[in-house]
């Protein structure tokens, strides 16, 4: 298979911000950590770190829009702070992603996982979703 520069997939949101990774041949989306907010400017660094380490060059964000497809205020935030991504010479792309959180809580329901439990891993859960959709839609 060929080798390819990996993807960074982001779940967006107040108190975390959740991290999903492809692999080298842009194939599959696995979860990768979870950053507890602290400011734009903390957040953006430790972002930096993992681009870095992974070598990344392109973030996919997730942005929710409401049932009419307009973006929601969360999704206004995500956008903004996509735009500071971007000063890390980074190809940002932005997609939406209404209720991946919703469809993350469901399969940890079915996994098993004590409810106590979901919030560590939500987070990557939907930008693994949300970095999966990406990955197929340059498949269709």
């Amino acid at each position: 298979m060929e080798k390819k520069e990996r993807i960074l997939g982001l779940d967006f949101g107040i108190k975390r911000i959740g991290l999903a990774i492809t692999d080298e041949t842009q194939t599959i989306a696995q979860p990768l950590c979870v950053i507890k907010r602290e400011g734009n400017k903390k957040d953006i660094e430790k972002i930096r770190e993992v681009l870095q380490k992974y070598d990344v060059k392109k973030i996919v964000l997730g942005v929710s829009e409401n049932e009419y497809g307009e973006v929601t205020e969360i999704g206004k935030k995500s956008m903004a702070f996509g735009e500071k991504l971007k000063e890390l010479n980074v190809e940002v792309e932005f997609i939406e992603e209404s209720f991946t959180t919703s469809i993350a809580h469901e399969a940890l329901s079915f996994s098993g996982l004590k409810t106590k439990k979901h919030k560590e891993y939500i987070d990557k859960i939907a930008a693994t979703l949300i970095l999966q959709d990406y990955l197929r839609s340059l498949n269709k």
